[in-house]
């Protein structure tokens, strides 16, 4: 009888075991889904410039930069946020390994932040901001993320917008080089159509009336495609215009900023 029962304490015991280490790897896989989903892949990526909503409040968090020097280990991670309670800062790398973050600056709603301790094989990263008891998530990854030699921290607001302006112009800049190319291909499309009407043109008295059907209809495509071409040249031209007045904008407002420095330093 009391084998019996020592047998069946012991059945307990190990079910009991058993029931509790699943629950503990039952609730770290629940974690880890919560602080990186689509733990299977590494493609999480918040664009820079992304909105976000911070929970069910009414705060958001505007991501301005994330960059990754691989000498360092460490990243750089600026963001915006419209928030009347100080936030706090947590991150985990994609095996949930937590990730140190040291707040470099808070000021007028601007929050830079360095992640240390960040191998090269990190994969993904998730940063994680909370207001209170609202949170929302933000990533990068190996593949997105922006990489540099060496991060760069400043003492001040100013020197983080002026930085800030700096990167918008050199993006417009791009945005206007890769615009002009797409012109530069739309205008050579056009002009290999020209020749073949040219050459379809100057050969139709030798043909037969089907063939200068044949032919007919294949000059009015290609007048239609070099119309099409134009008219995306038009809109092409239109966005430099405004790519040029942004860039514009921008500079106004680096000379803002580089007055303010002047003004403070007096």
């Amino acid at each position: 009888m009391n084998s019996k029962h020592q047998l069946r304490s012991s059945l307990r015991k190990k079910y009991m075991t058993i029931a509790v280490l699943a629950a503990i790897i039952y609730v770290f896989f629940l974690s880890s889904k919560l602080w990186m989903p689509n733990a299977d892949n590494a493609s999480n990526y918040t664009e820079i410039g992304t909105v976000l909503q911070i929970g069910n409040s009414d705060n958001k968090v505007t991501l301005i930069n994330w960059e990754y020097s691989e000498a360092q280990e460490a990243m750089s991670v600026e963001m915006d946020l419209a928030s009347t309670i100080e936030p706090k800062f947590a991150a985990v790398d994609k095996s949930g390994s937590r990730i140190p973050v040291n707040l470099r600056l808070a000021e007028s709603g601007t929050y830079v932040l360095e992640l240390s301790s960040v191998p090269a094989d990190f994969r993904a990263i998730s940063l994680r901001v909370t207001t209170g008891k609202s949170t929302v998530r933000l990533y990068t990854n190996e593949s997105k993320v922006s990489r540099v030699s060496a991060l760069s921290f400043y003492s001040t607001l100013d020197e983080y917008l002026e930085a800030r302006i700096g990167r918008n112009q050199k993006q417009l800049e791009a945005e206007i080089a890769d615009t002009q190319k797409q012109i530069a291909d739309l205008n050579s499309q056009i002009e290999q159509y020209q020749q073949q009407i040219d050459q379809t043109t100057s050969r139709m008295p030798y043909l037969t009336r089907q063939q200068r059907s044949d032919a007919e209809a294949s000059i009015k495509e290609w007048n239609q495609k070099i119309s099409d071409c134009q008219n995306k040249i038009s809109d092409l031209n239109e966005t430099i215009q405004e790519l040029k007045q942004e860039r514009e904008g921008q500079g106004e407002r680096e000379s803002i900023v580089s007055e303010t420095d002047t003004l403070d330093s007096e």
